[in-house]
């Protein structure tokens, strides 16, 4: 069953969210630990959204590690009521149909196969009716915020002129899309926040996901895109955290790095050049070996161009040639595409190594390689999300101060 799979990598997008009616059942009903303006936090609550995060994370169901989460989810599950309350009070609802429909959309189940999926939860011992009203709140405070902001929200012609002016004079610097996990620290709270950045990169080397930890334990406002800050220029980025984005591969994760306000953990996604067009298409021939002598490296030395005949080789132990014509950058591996996204024609690549074979590239021909001119559709969308977004966060900010908490647990 691939449920567990689209689980892990998906429900982050839910977990942030959501809120339950009081409509459990009676054996899920515990004890109530709190009150948000009237409505009831249950320890059944609590206890299953433990358990979805730590299923999210890849994480064993260990004492050790809810206490890691509880304090995190359970300001979740207070937003997540403070928003279906506030939905509520603008008589906003949502219906069985669209609620199954997100469900099937969100975890790719297919069609007629919902009851498949609910055995599939029932199995990792998580509630079906709890990660509905989870998605109840998504729907219910996505729909508010549109009501309430999108006719307010303007991006003006004088902001989309100006990031148009930005883009031309950045084209061709280098970028770099990056995550973070932030944990911020003052002088009377270091010991205590570097305990917690600790305790992350255990999870981290533990196979949890980057994403959805960011999502719950950053500082940094990032969180609100899983710890995504998107493409960065090189030279915004300070000294330390740019040789350590130059020295880590595309999907790994660094070392804990001490910075003035506390520490923070980066995963490197990707690089390029601002405004390159990265859908360029290459011809490239493939040498492969399964050896990796002097042999072998002397002939990767001595290769200048794509037309020599390389038949003339076929003494050396085992070597292979193939030409590639037309290869899109992106059907390539990750590692492979940052190697080789800058070469120019006659350009060799570095040797590689799979499955006991040891492999390079050299660039015969290079098309679609311009820089592109930008969309202006695309920056008012932009702006026009970052917006909103920040609209949301205020907004639910504003909710935690007015709103009557009261939870009994610390």
């Amino acid at each position: 069953m691939t449920y567990k799979i689209k689980f892990i990598l998906i429900s982050v997008l839910l977990i942030c969210l959501f809120k339950t009616n009081q409509t459990l059942s009676q054996q899920n009903f515990e004890t109530i630990i709190g009150t948000v303006d009237g409505e009831a936090v249950t320890s059944y609550e609590l206890s299953q959204r433990i358990k979805i995060l730590l299923n999210t994370l890849n994480l064993e169901d260990t004492i050790g590690n809810r206490d890691k989460v509880r304090s995190n989810v359970l300001q979740n599950l207070v937003d997540d009521k403070l928003k279906i309350i506030e939905a509520q009070k603008h008589e906003l609802s949502v219906d069985d149909y669209e609620l199954n429909n997100y469900i099937e959309n969100i975890f790719g189940v297919k069609t007629g196969k919902l009851e498949e999926f609910k055995q599939y939860l029932i199995s990792a011992g998580i509630d079906y009716d709890v990660l509905l009203e989870q998605a109840k709140a998504e729907i219910l405070w996505k729909n508010l915020i549109n009501a309430r902001f999108s006719s307010l929200v303007v991006v003006s012609e004088d902001e989309i002129k100006k990031e148009k002016e930005k883009y031309k004079n950045n084209v061709g610097m280098l970028q770099y899309n990056y995550s973070e996990i932030v944990i911020l620290a003052d002088k009377n709270n270091e010991k205590e926040a570097k305990k917690k950045i600790s305790e992350i990169k255990i999870m981290l080397d533990n196979k949890a996901g980057f994403e959805s930890i960011a999502a719950k334990f950053s500082d940094s406002p990032s969180s609100l895109q899983n710890g995504n800050l998107g493409w960065v220029f090189a030279d915004q980025i300070n000294k330390e955290t740019k040789e350590i984005l130059d020295n880590i591969r595309i999907n790994e994760v660094s070392k804990i790095i001490k910075f003035d306000n506390g520490f923070k953990i980066i995963k490197k996604h990707s690089k390029r050049k601002y405004g390159k067009n990265y859908a360029k298409k290459l011809d490239i021939i493939n040498f492969s070996s399964q050896f990796l002598n002097d042999e072998f490296n002397l002939f990767k030395d001595n290769i200048n161009n794509c037309n020599e005949n390389f038949e003339n080789y076929s003494n050396i132990e085992s070597l292979q040639f193939s030409k590639i014509e037309q290869v899109s950058l992106e059907d390539l591996s990750s590692e492979i595409q940052e190697e080789i996204a800058d070469k120019k024609v006659g350009e060799k690549t570095k040797i590689f190594e799979k499955d006991n074979n040891f492999f390079f590239f050299i660039v015969c021909n290079v098309s679609g390689d311009e820089f592109q001119e930008i969309d202006e559709k695309m920056i008012d969308n932009k702006l026009y999300y970052e917006k909103v977004q920040q609209l949301s966060k205020t907004y639910l900010k504003r909710l935690n101060r007015n709103s009557n908490i009261k939870i009994l647990i610390n």
